[in-house]
């Protein structure tokens, strides 16, 4: 049941994924991502392999291995 109490304790996405590398996305990429497909990412200081995840615009996108100015999702959010 939603409430404002249960609301008020509820916190953003992002929250729980701190520990992961943020890569922002192109408007190209993120469309690409958020289809399970590779997408382009802005540059980054993220390891070839390494788990990150994206964002567009504000919007987290989804969580995905970085490849080669790529990342390949392996989890899409749909918000």
């Amino acid at each position: 049941a939603k409430s404002p109490e249960i609301d008020e304790l509820l916190l953003p996405l992002e929250a729980g994924l701190t520990d992961l590398t943020h890569l922002p996305a192109t408007a190209e990429g993120a469309a690409r991502i958020r289809n399970g497909n590779p997408g382009m990412v802005l540059a980054s200081d993220a390891d070839y392999g390494e788990l990150c995840w994206t964002s567009h615009q504000g919007e987290p996108v989804a969580v995905g291995t970085y490849m080669a100015g790529e990342l390949h999702p392996v989890r899409v959010f749909r918000l």
